[in-house]
């Protein structure tokens, strides 16, 4: 399996940010041959979120991950069909979608 996690970094802009962090964010994985059949994923931020996932980064630059230890199988990761394939060209795009 392919996993999938967002990490929070210490960034420039945290004063301006509210925290702990709240939102909902969509990690697709696009197929390269077609706009349809993409893998999505929602990562979701609220408060059943652990506090060292979801607070500001005070200590060190990022904080514990947070997301899907099985995001993809590899089987369909690495299968090509007429209509999807994800891995082109030992490539692979991402689309993060981002609801705070």
């Amino acid at each position: 399996h392919l996993s999938a996690f967002l990490y929070l970094m210490k960034g420039s802009y945290d004063n301006e940010l509210t925290w702990p962090l709240r939102g909902e964010f969509k990690l697709v994985l696009l197929n390269q041959i077609s706009d349809s059949e993409h893998h999505s994923v929602s990562i979701i931020f609220d408060a059943t979120t652990p506090g060292d996932v979801s607070n500001r980064v005070m200590i060190g630059n990022t904080a514990r991950g947070w997301g899907h230890q099985q995001f993809i199988s590899n089987i369909d990761l690495h299968k090509i069909t007429t209509t999807c394939q994800f891995l082109k060209d030992d490539s692979l795009f991402f689309q993060l979608i981002c609801k705070l």
